[in-house]
């Protein structure tokens, strides 16, 4: 029996072209985490800043015994210490860009078209709120991984590919805040980019081709200034060394923000160290940072839990609760979650067998189901987020009234720029020449900052390992 394809039958060719309805989306659509953060929304950006009152001391001091009926002054008064802090507005923009012909015929034809304008219109969307959802657990300096020490691979270096390993317990970085197809420039530490030296000569950015995220370890391609892979003599042409940081953006032309020099300490105020907004990564922290002004040690340092390098074990989930909680005052706050990467929940299922603390709560009337672990009056969930660094996990309080949220944003939903007088999102694009391009655009932007209210109610477990996959 013969089998031919239906083209290469004699009548083949009269019959028609059949397509298929849309077409199923390959990005990730998780983002959940911008979810959370609009839930931490307090108030809208109504000017360039915001400006909070903050307390930084409670003149324990004036508090003094005497002996009864002995002669002397009351001890001398220790006030109050409240300082105003200043937290920077930080604003996200997008692009969307579809032809014009397109959008022509999508009004005539919005059945077979319709398609093709939802996904960019969607797609960006997506890409806003999972690049706020990724740097919510960054610092807001802008580092997107650190270069290990294992060798490069290649990957098809004719074609510009390299494979680059991430450290995972790099101070900054973490694999799950790259997105694929996304455009990046490799740094050194102190934040050069210059071509011949950090980008090979005609690299315009890296193109992320690959993302294993088991191993923390991407494929890079190199491409020229029109989007052409550029190829490569070797791994080494790369100019990729360890220790070397990865950033959102393109040449030095076009980065896409300031980048600090991180080759020693970092002394600046991480909210206004870059035009991206600060995240966890700097609002809970106890290692004499400054940001929004406010100095992360002391009494206005967050509670630090450090496993020093062990594996992640209940034990440590118990004493870190318990540490905050006695830093801030028993009863004080309800600590319900407790924000980790998928792989540390993975590393505890062990521990749930043969410890009562760990519960799984399932509520088959609304269709939900979680994993618990009790610590006192408090049932503490455990929320896994793939922005979420593999080696930290961090508990954010709730409370009651004044005292309902420490971590808050202040900003806005994404939305689309308008013309004052048009009632159009589309514009035709302009060109170089004062004519105009059959492209429309479309653009659109968001608003925000988060602040730290009471950084020491807010807890983080860091420096602990995961159990490897079997």
């Amino acid at each position: 029996m013969a089998i031919n394809n239906v083209d290469q039958l004699v009548l083949g060719k009269l019959l028609q072209i059949t397509f298929s309805k849309g077409f199923r989306r390959q990005l990730v659509r998780d983002h959940r985490d911008w979810e959370s953060v609009k839930q931490m929304t307090v108030g809208m950006p109504g000017g360039r800043e915001h400006r909070f009152m903050f307390q930084v001391g409670g003149g324990p001091a004036a508090i003094q015994y005497a002996a009864i009926g002995a002669s002397g002054a009351f001890p001398a008064a220790q006030r109050s210490a409240v300082e105003e802090k200043v937290a920077i507005f930080k604003e996200l923009n997008a692009t969307i860009e579809i032809d014009y012909m397109l959008f022509e015929r999508l009004k005539m034809a919005p059945a077979k078209y319709a398609d093709n304008l939802a996904m960019e219109l969607e797609d960006k969307l997506v890409y806003l709120k999972r690049r706020v959802a990724a740097d919510f657990y960054n610092d807001g300096l802008g580092v997107l991984g650190t270069v290990s020490a294992d060798a490069l691979t290649d990957e098809g270096v004719a074609q510009g590919k390299v494979g680059v390993t991430i450290n995972a317990a790099a101070a900054r970085g973490h694999i799950g805040w790259f997105e694929y197809d996304d455009l990046l420039v490799k740094a050194s530490p102190a934040g050069s980019i210059a071509a011949g030296t950090e980008m090979p000569n005609g690299v315009h950015a890296w193109k992320v081709v690959s993302i294993d995220r088991e191993n923390n370890k991407l494929v890079l391609q190199a491409l020229s200034s029109v989007g052409a892979p550029v190829a490569l003599a070797n791994t080494a042409a790369s100019l990729i060394d360890s220790a070397d940081l990865l950033y959102r953006g393109t040449t030095a032309a076009n980065a896409s923000h300031t980048r600090v020099d991180l080759s020693g300490a970092f002394a600046g105020d991480y909210g206004t160290a870059t035009e991206i907004i600060a995240g966890l990564g700097a609002l809970v922290a106890n290692d004499g940072r400054l940001i929004h002004g406010i100095q992360m040690s002391g009494v206005t340092g967050s509670t630090v839990k450090d496993c020093g390098g062990a594996p992640i074990d209940v034990t440590f989930i118990q004493q870190a609760l318990s540490q905050v909680k006695t830093a801030v005052g028993q009863g004080r706050y309800k600590y319900s979650q407790l924000l980790c990467a998928p792989e540390m929940l993975d590393s505890l299922i062990e521990g749930r067998e043969t410890d009562r603390r760990f519960n799984s709560v399932e509520d088959a009337t609304r269709g939900l189901r979680k994993f618990t672990y009790q610590h006192g009056e408090d049932a503490v969930e455990f929320v896994t987020s793939e922005f979420a660094r593999k080696n930290e996990a961090i508990a954010l309080p709730s409370g009651k009234g004044e005292e309902s949220k420490c971590v808050e944003f202040i900003g806005t939903d994404f939305k689309a720029v308008e013309v004052p007088g048009s009632s159009s999102k589309f514009h035709l694009r302009p060109t170089s020449g004062g004519g105009h391009e059959k492209k429309l655009v479309s653009y659109m932007f968001g608003l925000g900052v988060m602040v730290n209210q009471h950084p020491k109610a807010c807890l983080k477990i860091k420096n602990f390992v995961n159990s490897e996959p079997a």
